[in-house]
């Protein structure tokens, strides 16, 4: 999975951070929509999900205003 922005200049002069997700078992899920995507799932407050359907939500802690983003998932 990979997140970039495109109205930003220079490709070419933007920075790329790679994420891996490289415990077994553990998808990297977490990663895209729970901390550094541009999107979230939205939480209850005692951290448990709600029931579907759910809209995401904007991540107001992207990365992606600093960087591309490259998600590995083996």
């Amino acid at each position: 999975m990979a997140y970039t922005l495109d109205d930003v200049g220079s490709r070419n002069k933007r920075p790329l951070t790679f994420f891996l997700q490289w415990r077994p078992r553990l998808a990297s899920v977490w990663l895209h929509l729970g901390a550094i995507g541009p999107k979230r799932v939205p939480m209850n407050a005692d951290g448990t999900m709600p029931p579907p359907p759910t809209n995401l939500l904007d991540n107001e802690s992207t990365w992606l205003n600093q960087t591309d983003s490259r998600f590995i998932d083996p």
